[in-house]
């Protein structure tokens, strides 16, 4: 979605949802609809409920120590790139600098061209490339996501997570 603004999210919220064309900033225990105050805490809205919500995005993560992190020659990372009308976070290798050191010479793979990337601008963003563990956490998270709204309790999503295996760390009960 071309138009999210994370900047303007609450803190608190860890994705967009959608119903009936509204839209709705989100995470696991609360919601509130986009545009109004922050601090806002609403669980029910004009009849909709958290389970009538549509997932429209998770809240791209960019972890802080990444702010300002500048990749290295000869490294892969992602870019934060604009393309097709948008920002998206694409992979990329980069393959030097500039005689004046001012510029990366960067491969961006989707169309497999060399652009060049300012260092200090700050017109473009870099992040290393994200590790197994985050790629699985992030896939966890969407499928839980999808088992909770199926749920109409808390009762149903804890004993959906027990049949497809999720069990208690030892010594935690």
């Amino acid at each position: 979605m071309k138009d999210i603004k994370w900047e303007d999210a609450p803190e608190w919220a860890d994705r967009l949802m959608e119903c009936r064309f509204v839209k709705y900033w989100c995470s696991v225990e609360r919601y509130t609809e986009v545009g109004l105050n922050k601090d806002s805490d609403l669980f029910k809205i004009g009849g909709v409920t958290i389970g009538d919500l549509s997932l429209i995005e998770m809240r791209p993560e960019q972890q802080e120590d990444n702010a300002g992190w500048l990749p290295v020659v000869g490294e892969e990372c992602e870019v934060k790139y604009f393309h097709e009308s948008e920002y998206k976070w694409e992979k990329c290798f980069v393959i030097g600098n500039t005689k004046d050191d001012k510029c990366f010479v960067i491969n961006v793979y989707h169309d497999d061209s060399l652009h060049f990337a300012f260092k200090q601008s700050g017109s473009l963003e870099f992040r290393p490339l994200k590790t197994d563990e985050q790629k699985d956490k992030e896939a966890f998270d969407l499928k839980a996501y999808k088992v909770y709204r199926s749920c109409m309790t808390y009762n149903e999503f804890a004993t959906a997570l027990f049949k497809a295996g999720f069990t208690a760390p030892e010594g935690e009960l």
